[in-house]
């Protein structure tokens, strides 16, 4: 943490996105722990819009493994950030 900044390598942090109409989304993270503790946060699909209120996330660790789902009919291809912590 650095003037207010998160910092961190890929392990800890990152973006990913639904194909299209995806309800589940996996991550390959290596020496993700099931005990870490993930969170996800959907992206606004444009800078100038937010985010639907129906495309709520849950995060899942899984052994090397981030596991996103969504619910169906949200928003086509969402893309979300991630943060991983041990």
């Amino acid at each position: 943490f650095s003037a207010g900044v998160l910092t961190g390598n890929a392990k800890i942090r990152g973006t990913a996105a639904f194909t299209s109409a995806e309800v589940v989304k996996s991550v390959y993270i290596a020496g993700l722990l099931a005990t870490d503790l993930v969170f996800a946060t959907p992206l606004a699909p444009a800078s100038t819009t937010a985010p639907v209120a129906g495309d709520l996330l849950n995060a899942i660790a899984k052994t090397d493994s981030l596991i996103v789902l969504r619910a169906a009919g949200t928003t086509s291809g969402l893309g979300f950030n991630y943060l991983i912590v041990r």
